[in-house]
């Protein structure tokens, strides 16, 4: 009875709070993936002991500036608990930088809403974002491992509403940010041109793309200024944060010059192998990928989310390079589809299921080694080759809906005329 009193929106928060209590919950168990909590904790303690401008002189980091500022805020809070810093391997640290994926995620759930709401019902919406939000996946992918993919999700799918808001400078300028917050913000940038390629006159690509670039200089000049060559010049001053920030990306680029790393796609069986043949077969079949997405996207306009996802499900099942948690930057924008187009639910949850387990897999070979150990190498060899098998197949699936969209089209023009 009561429930039927609750306002259907203030449910949505309702559940919206468990999935970030399921995330605090997780956080209070130091179970982090060591390798990259490590990593977080130090280089957040290296900014805050060497500031921004010193910080990439002082230590390695394959990470571009963007997200930087988040740790170095997160050192400067845990400093109010430990003045001294006595107790960065603690728990605190952890949980500390566990919460801003914690938080996207919650905010990425509520976007996912939003988005859906002009497209479907409102519980249709409701649902789906609840979906997403309560996705074990996500769950253990921030509240568990650490990692911190789930901001770059919320941003790209902040781009994308500021687009359906017809706000396209500012969603030029947020997806700009994504891209040196987490590289993997370039996935988005096919369909983003894609889509609004025809829609925007010159001048509205001239100012997005001036102050896009004004904004990322802006962000990682702190960063980069004790790497001007002549402080008298201004050509200096305007190019050389950009060539820095380019070095970072090849840097960041060539640390895992791998056909896949624990990735369940297309190359798993040349894991941790040298990609130096298969980057180009990969860049060849997301080529034909991306030039089918792009004219089917310029007939169905409207198919963004769904183009969005095959988009990034086929970078990460076609591409080398791939790491086993870039599966889930499709997750939002199948669970959107989904809610659009219900006969695509089963490819949702297919991909749910495998993201999950090839986060599982990796995460289990680093930091749970007896349980890796203890069950015969063939096994988990054969997980990976049948995770593998079935992302290259729920990607034809997908590729299939939108020649099933296409048809539907087409038939209910025939029947109007």
């Amino acid at each position: 009875m009561y429930c039927q009193t609750v306002p259907k929106l203030d449910r949505l928060w309702l559940w919206l709070i468990v999935a970030l209590g399921a995330r605090l919950l997780c956080m209070s168990f130091p179970n982090a993936f060591a390798i990259d909590m490590n990593s977080f904790k130090g280089w957040s303690m290296t900014l805050l002991q060497q500031g921004l401008g010193n910080f990439y002189s002082a230590t390695w980091c394959d990470y571009p500036p963007g997200y930087m500022y988040v740790l170095w805020l997160t050192g400067w809070l845990y400093k109010l608990f430990d003045p001294y810093l006595q107790f960065t391997s603690g728990n605190l640290l952890t949980a500390l930088i566990k919460i801003t994926p914690a938080i996207a995620d919650i905010l990425a759930a509520y976007l996912i809403y939003l988005l859906l709401k002009p497209w479907t019902s409102a519980e249709t919406a409701r649902r789906s974002a609840i979906s997403y939000a309560l996705n074990p996946v996500m769950i253990f992918l921030s509240g568990v491992w650490g990692q911190v993919d789930g901001v770059g999700v919320c941003l790209m799918l902040v781009t994308i509403w500021l687009l359906q808001q017809n706000r396209f400078v500012l969603s030029g300028i947020i997806g700009s940010l994504t891209v040196i917050i987490k590289p993997q913000g370039l996935f988005l940038a096919p369909t983003f041109l894609f889509s609004q390629w025809t829609k925007r006159q010159w001048w509205q690509w001239l100012t997005a793309v001036l102050l896009s670039a004004g904004s990322v200089w802006v962000a990682i000049l702190p960063f980069y200024i004790t790497k001007i060559s002549d402080r008298h010049s201004l050509v200096s001053w305007l190019v050389d944060p950009w060539r820095s920030l380019y070095q970072q990306f090849l840097s960041g680029g060539s640390t895992y010059p791998y056909a896949s790393v624990n990735a369940f796609n297309l190359w798993i069986s040349w894991n941790w192998q040298s990609d130096s043949l298969w980057q180009f077969v990969g860049l060849g079949l997301l080529i034909v990928l991306l030039l089918w997405v792009a004219i089917w996207l310029q007939r169905h306009p409207q198919g963004i989310f769904l183009a969005t996802a095959i988009v990034l499900l086929g970078i990460f099942v076609l591409g080398t390079r791939m790491h086993e948690r870039y599966i889930v930057y499709a997750l939002p924008f199948l669970v959107i589809s989904a809610g659009i187009q219900p006969q695509l639910r089963p490819i949702y949850q297919g991909i749910s299921l495998t993201a999950g387990l090839n986060i599982l897999y990796a995460y289990v070979q680093y930091n749970a080694e007896p349980v890796w150990n203890g069950l015969p190498h063939g096994l988990w060899q054969t997980l990976a080759i049948v995770g593998a098998i079935a992302n290259l197949g729920l990607l034809l699936a997908l590729l299939g809906a939108t020649v099933d969209i296409s048809q539907q089209n087409v038939s209910l023009s025939n029947t109007r005329q």
